[in-house]
């Protein structure tokens, strides 16, 4: 953004009573999951020194976990790839 524009007042009351878009969600969007309307777009911000998203003031946070059988079988794979290595390092340094 440049650094001499002049930044605007927002209604921004008005942006939060509107957030929330009038239109039916999809049927398969989980219960209680509302679409954001025009006027709640305008509430989302990003921290410039971080790139944090926002949404009203609050940090947006996405976490994405492993299931216990995925961490299981990240766990087999990389000591099968590690044991693997150990084993053709040995075998290279062996001469075979």
């Amino acid at each position: 953004m440049a650094k001499n524009k002049e930044k605007i007042d927002m209604p921004w009351d008005n942006l939060r009573a509107n957030k929330i878009s009038d239109a039916k969600p999809p049927a398969e969007w989980p219960a209680g999951v509302v679409p954001i309307s025009i006027d709640g777009l305008a509430l989302f911000g990003v921290h410039e020194a971080s790139g944090e998203l926002y949404w009203d003031g609050k940090r947006v946070e996405t976490r994405i976990t492993l299931a216990r059988r995925e961490a299981i079988l990240a766990f087999l794979v990389a000591a099968a790839t590690i044991s693997m290595a150990v084993f053709d390092a040995w075998r290279f340094f062996k001469g075979e």
